[in-house]
């Protein structure tokens, strides 16, 4: 991901180390084996762990070559303090790399000043000046834009050993709601890995990933054992990476021979990648993302042969499924340095994109545009922890920006690039909303009686229960012990109404959905004192006598317990609210017992276990809801019951 900087065409040459101590260092490094080398310094450093050479050369090591300036800071501060005043010029430079990757960033500005003081003047130099003035530029705008209130609940974790290692590991693809994630290494694959010549590092491979009990397991290289990847593999000594994938799943991007390449599921199978030629750009293609629809393309390119800047470019589909000419976007999203790595949002009004070019926190940044009046805003910088001191590029977000993936060189990783897993730091209930779109809903009995067993279930609407990650419930504004279980079982010890709340995430848009609904818990009524095995009473709908889906439920409820006590004899017992006439409310409950009685017959239950069926109007009501006293409806509703009462 990044080239090294040969500092010592720039300082003048280091300090020689001939020791026969440090050859095997040495070598491995000189053979790209970095593991190998940092062993053999660290091995010196455990007999002498203040030795000058073995400090100043592995923190060399692992700043320029490695990309780690965090894990180089402390060998290079025990060098520098054994070394006189800015002779070791590295030394200097490396740490201000170091302060500012830990985000000291007064510190990190001194160190780049003194290190201006020490380039040669020429052509190299004046490059080296222009980065290192970007630099201090980058660490004044980290002091001036410190982490927002709502950047402090993202939560930027490395997705661990299984994915990362020593070697640049970058774009994430996650497939199959993130149980599985594609990615792109420049790690030895086998003993035929190539080395590009351009940059000294291995060519680019493939690899995936596959989470088990909450993390990722060992990486395999292309097509490993995903039997859907068997027409997909690297090319030992060419790079191949991974782009991108289709927001429905059809379509898997990869980046072959500097071209962008195509596969479809077919069968739960990917096809063979095919170059999508009718790009006409022909030069360096690296990056992709489609619009839902699939009709408009945005990716990264060259700007022109030989010219090794990033632009990002956006192509149309056309009606006969080929992609029209490539246009590059406008100068407010395009600068004269990188942009990389675009995003295009489920709803096609958001842009995410990287950049060196814009102002931000150092290396590559993410920036948002948004399409309004069909031209793109003014890019925003993310801000951290989207963002931070290293290279922070090829990102994959929700439309809530709260969970999705990146790669990133930031401080803390194993070792170059390090791949990301984005989640919002959110507390059960924050911001709570009731879905207006009912994706989530449970069932709940509409009345409890004190000191009995109830259960809250979530029921599926438009989300399938597999595609929910988080549950959360909460009764009377308590958070239960119980959270992330599909269903609870409460008890409720005292009478009164309780509001029973439970919000479900989405685990593709990281999303959450609420519901809620009261539920009244009352005192057992005297006639129904004697065990009932819960079972508990059917509601009807004002003026109603046909079974509404919330009495079906009740109803398959009290099957299910019957069942369980095959000798159990039970009565049917029907009643009304307080309004209307004796005489109507008296045949209105008639027409209720016996529609539960028919109901239970085309459950399937043997209705000659039903000993009695009963029906008494607006007769004994649970609550104070008689002739003439207002009331709720939710009150009155208790009352327009049908009890199962057991009689044997």
């Amino acid at each position: 991901m990044q080239k090294a900087i040969l500092l010592s065409l720039l300082f003048g040459s280091v300090l020689p180390a001939n020791a026969q101590s440090f050859k095997k260092a040495e070598r491995a490094a000189s053979n790209i084996e970095y593991e190998k080398s940092i062993e053999e310094y660290k091995k010196i450093l455990q007999k002498d762990s203040n030795n000058y050479q073995a400090n100043y050369e592995l923190g060399s090591l692992l700043c320029q070559y490695v990309n780690n300036p965090a894990q180089a800071g402390p060998y290079l501060l025990k060098a520098e303090k054994q070394s006189k005043k800015d002779t070791a010029s590295e030394i200097i430079y490396h740490l201000a790399q170091y302060y500012q990757a830990v985000a000291q960033y007064p510190q990190a500005t001194a160190y780049y000043k003194r290190t201006l003081n020490l380039i040669t003047e020429d052509e190299a130099g004046a490059k080296l000046k222009n980065s290192i003035n970007r630099n201090i530029e980058s660490c004044t705008y980290a002091q001036n834009n410190p982490i927002s209130e709502k950047g402090k609940k993202i939560n930027v974790s490395n997705v661990g050993k299984g994915v990362n290692g020593l070697y640049p590991d970058y774009v994430p693809v996650p497939a199959g709601n993130d149980s599985t994630l594609f990615f792109t290494s420049r790690r030895k694959t086998n003993a035929k890995t190539g080395v590009d010549n351009k940059d000294g590092n291995y060519f680019e491979d493939m690899f995936v990933s596959v989470k088990k009990d909450g993390k990722y397991q060992e990486a395999q290289p292309f097509p490993g054992t995903d039997k859907k990847l068997k027409n997909i593999s690297n090319i030992d000594k060419d790079h191949e990476a991974v782009i991108g994938i289709s927001y429905d799943g059809s379509k898997f991007y990869t980046y072959q021979k500097n071209k962008i390449y195509e596969s479809d599921m077919q069968s739960g199978v990917w096809t063979a990648p095919k170059e999508l030629s009718d790009i006409d750009l022909n030069v360096y293609q690296n990056h992709v993302t489609t619009t839902k629809d699939g009709k408009t393309m945005y990716f990264s390119a060259e700007q022109a042969v030989g010219n090794t800047k990033l632009d990002i470019y956006k192509a149309e589909k056309q009606a006969d499924g080929s992609w029209g000419k490539a246009v590059s976007l406008s100068s407010d999203i395009n600068t004269t340095e990188d942009e990389n790595s675009p995003l295009i949002s489920e709803d096609g009004k958001t842009l995410y994109f990287a950049s060196t070019g814009h102002s931000g926190y150092g290396g590559y940044d993410f920036f948002k545009t948004t399409l309004e009046n069909g031209t793109w805003s003014s890019p925003v910088n993310m801000g951290m922890p989207f963002n931070s001191s290293g290279d922070d590029v090829y990102l994959t977000l929700n439309a809530s920006e709260t969970k999705g993936f990146m790669s990133s060189s930031r401080a803390g990783g194993y070792g170059d690039m390090d791949v990301y897993e984005i989640t919002y730091k959110r507390k059960p209930f924050e911001d709570y909303k009731i879905d207006p779109q009912n994706r989530i809903a449970f069932s709940a009995p509409d009345t409890v009686y004190v000191g009995e067993e109830v259960t809250f279930a979530i029921k599926e609407t438009t989300v399938p229960l597999q595609k929910i990650s988080q549950i959360n419930w909460l009764v009377n504004n308590t958070i239960l012990d119980s959270s992330n279980n599909r269903k609870i079982n409460q008890n409720f010890t005292k009478a009164g109404t309780y509001n029973i709340k439970v919000e479900a995430q989405n685990a593709s848009s990281g999303d959450f959905y609420g519901y809620e609904k009261n539920v009244v818990v009352i005192e057992k009524p005297s006639h129904l004192a004697t065990n009932t095995f819960g079972l508990t009473p059917l509601y009807f709908a004002f003026d109603k006598s046909r079974l509404n889906t919330e009495a079906y439920h009740t109803l398959e409820k009290n099957i299910q317990i019957l069942q369980a006590h095959p000798d159990a004899i039970i009565e049917i017992a029907a009643y009304c609210d307080a309004r209307g006439s004796i005489a109507y409310n008296q045949i209105l409950s008639e027409k209720r017992a016996k529609a539960v009685v028919r109901a239970l017959k085309k459950k399937g239950f043997d209705v000659k276990r039903v000993k009695q069926v009963q029906w008494f109007g607006k007769k004994d009501p649970v609550n104070k809801c008689n002739d003439g006293v207002p009331c709720t409806e939710e009150e009155y509703k208790l009352n327009r019951r049908a009890e199962f009462r057991l009689s044997k």
